[in-house]
C-alpha cells in the first residue's frame, strides 16, 4: 500500500505567457492511498518543468478542484486557494439552486461557475500549451444475472474482510476507529479484530443539540465487548464558529460536518496516523435513502416528479431569501439540473443508490474525512475497495429495500457479536441551556445581521427567529439547523466583498 501526504490544502498554478510557463505552488503531490492496480482513494499531480499531469482515483472521491482559462490552470484541494490564484467569484446559479434544497452539489458542480471538481477516473495533461483530458467516467457494473441475495450477503462479507486486510499499514502506525452506534464503523471494527489488527482506540463524538447521544451509549458497549479503549468526545460548545470553519474546510460544498471538527482535533492531539471511515456503506449496502416509491418513479421514467419530490419544499427558503435571490436560485433551475443528473443512473440495477453515491457520498460525505480529518491523519475507506463496490453496485435495488442487507451481512460474518444492539433512531433528544442559546444567538446576530451587508438573506427572517429562540426553549433547541444556510450565504457574500 502506498500512502500519500496529509491534506494541507496544496495547490499548483501554471500560467503561460507567449508560450513560456511560470508556476506557483507544489509541483508534485500525492494525497490519499493506493493499493494494487491503482485501487484506493487518491489524487496526484506532477509538473516536471515542461509537462503537467493530474489524475484521480476511479471515483474522483478525494476532493480536488480546478479552474482553467486561456492562460492559467490551477488545481488544489482548497477552493480558497483557487480564488487566490485568480478564479472568478461568479456564482453558479443552477448549482446553488440545487444545494439550497438538497444540501449537496451534483456531479462536478461547486458554488462557483468557473471552479469544478475533478471528475471520476480522470487524467488531465498539459504540454506546450496543449491540453488533453481523459475521463473514465462512472465504472460499469456487472450486467449478468446477479447472485441470490443470500449469496450476495455472504460474498459481501468475504470481500469486505479482504479489503480491511489490505488497508492495514505498518505496525508502527497508531490507528483509530471513529465508532458510532450504527453499522458501517462497527463492520470495520469487527473486520479489524477478526484479521488480528487491533486499533489503538475507538472514539465516539457527541452531537450538537438536539440530536441524541445514543451513539455514545451503544459504542461503549461494543468497545467494552471487544476490550478496546473507548473515548467519548464532547463538542466544543461553539457550533456557530464550527459552522463557519466547516464551510471553509469543506470548500463551501456541504451543509453538514461541523460536528466532526472536534474529532479532527482529537486525532491531531493524539497523534493517530490512521483512521478508518465507513463512507459508502450506508448507501451501497444498507439502502439509505432508498424507498419503493422513489424507485418506482425512477423506473417509470418520471424523473421530473422524482426530482420535485426529492428537493426540499420552498416555504422556508421563500421566507429566508431576498426576492431577487429567490428568483435567481429558483426551483425550476434546481429541478432541471437534478433531472439531468438523475438520468445518468437510470440504467443501473439500483439507480437511487448510484445517484446518492456519486453525488451525496462523493461530493458531500467524503468531505468530512478527506478535507477535515485528513488534514491530520491518513483515512482508509474499505467500503470503496473496488471488489466491494463492484459487487454492491451490481445488485438489484430490491435486495436493499427492507434495509436489512448490511445487518445480515455483519451478523453472518461475525456471529459472536450478533447480540450487540444498534443505535435507536428515536432516542431522546438532547437539550441546550439558555446560556448557550444566548451566546449562539449573539454570534448569529453579529455575523449575519449586524455585520451582514448585501446578503441574500432577509433580516426580516433572521431577527424574529433570533428573538423567538431567546424566549422559547423548545424553539431554541432546533435553531442550529435553521442557521446553516444563512451563515453559509453570508460567508459567500463576504467572499464576494473581499477586495
Amino acid at each position: 500500500m502506498k500512502l500519500g501526504s496529509l491534506n494541507d490544502a496544496p495547490s499548483f498554478t501554471l500560467r503561460r505567457q507567449n508560450g513560456e510557463p511560470s508556476t506557483e505552488g507544489k509541483p508534485s503531490v500525492f494525497l490519499g492511498y493506493s493499493v494494487a492496480d491503482g485501487d484506493g482513494i487518491w489524487t496526484r499531480w506532477n509538473w516536471d518543468g515542461a509537462n503537467f499531469q493530474l489524475s484521480t482515483d476511479r471515483y474522483g472521491l478525494y476532493p480536488t478542484y480546478y479552474f482553467k482559462t486561456a492562460q492559467t490552470f490551477a488545481v488544489s484541494t482548497s477552493i480558497d486557494e483557487l480564488l487566490k490564484s485568480g478564479a472568478s467569484l461568479e456564482l453558479d446559479d443552477s448549482a446553488l439552486a440545487v444545494f439550497l434544497r438538497l444540501g449537496f452539489f451534483l456531479g462536478d458542480d461547486t458554488p462557483f461557475r468557473q471552479i469544478r471538481a475533478v471528475p471520476p477516473g480522470s487524467t488531465m495533461t498539459e504540454s506546450a500549451g496543449v491540453w488533453n483530458v481523459q475521463t473514465a467516467g462512472i465504472p460499469a457494473v456487472f450486467a449478468g444475472k446477479p447472485p441470490t441475495r443470500d449469496l450476495a450477503i455472504r460474498e459481501f462479507g468475504v470481500r469486505f474482510q479482504s479489503a480491511i486486510d489490505q488497508l492495514v499499514p505498518e505496525k508502527d502506525h497508531r490507528l483509530c476507529v471513529p465508532l458510532s452506534g450504527g453499522r458501517d464503523s462497527r463492520h470495520i471494527l469487527y473486520a479489524l479484530i477478526h484479521g488480528g489488527h487491533r486499533p489503538n482506540c475507538c472514539a465516539t463524538l457527541k452531537h450538537f443539540p438536539p440530536k441524541s447521544n445514543e451513539d455514545a451509549r451503544i459504542a461503549a458497549q461494543v468497545a467494552a465487548e471487544l476490550g478496546l479503549r473507548h473515548v467519548v468526545l464532547e463538542q466544543s460548545g461553539e457550533p456557530i464558529k464550527a459552522e463557519i470553519e466547516k464551510n471553509r474546510l469543506t470548500n463551501y460544498c456541504s451543509d453538514e460536518h461541523a460536528w466532526i471538527l472536534q474529532l479532527s482535533r482529537f486525532v491531531r492531539a493524539s497523534g493517530f496516523s490512521g483512521v478508518y471511515d465507513g463512507i459508502g456503506g450506508d448507501v451501497l449496502s444498507a439502502g439509505l435513502l432508498l424507498t419503493a416509491e422513489n424507485l418506482d418513479l425512477y423506473r417509470r421514467g418520471k424523473l421530473t416528479d422524482l426530482a420535485d419530490k426529492m428537493l426540499r419544499r420552498d416555504r422556508t427558503l421563500t421566507l429566508m431569501l431576498q426576492p431577487d435571490s429567490m428568483r435567481r436560485w429558483r426551483r425550476e433551475l434546481a429541478v432541471e439540473r437534478l433531472v439531468a443528473e438523475l438520468a445518468r443512473y437510470a440504467h443501473y440495477p439500483n439507480p437511487i443508490g448510484q445517484f446518492y453515491f456519486w453525488n451525496r457520498t462523493r461530493r458531500e460525505i467524503a468531505l468530512q474525512f478527506c478535507s477535515i480529518v485528513g488534514r491530520h491523519s491518513q483515512v482508509f475507506m474499505p467500503f470503496l475497495a473496488a471488489p466491494v463496490y463492484d459487487l454492491l453496485a451490481s445488485l438489484p435495488a430490491e435486495y436493499f429495500l427492507d434495509h436489512s442487507f448490511h445487518n445480515q451481512a455483519i451478523a453472518r460474518s461475525y456471529p459472536r457479536y450478533a447480540h450487540l444492539p444498534f443505535e435507536a433512531k428515536d432516542a431522546t433528544q438532547t437539550r441546550q441551556n439558555w446560556i448557550d442559546t444566548l451566546r449562539w444567538t449573539g454570534q448569529v446576530a453579529s455575523y449575519c445581521v449586524l455585520s451582514g451587508k448585501g446578503s441574500a438573506v432577509r433580516r426580516s427572517f433572521l431577527v424574529p427567529r433570533l428573538i423567538k429562540g431567546l424566549m422559547d426553549p423548545s424553539y431554541a433547541m432546533h435553531q442550529l439547523n435553521l442557521w446553516t444556510f444563512p451563515l453559509y450565504l453570508e460567508q459567500l457574500a463576504r467572499l464576494e466583498r473581499t477586495p
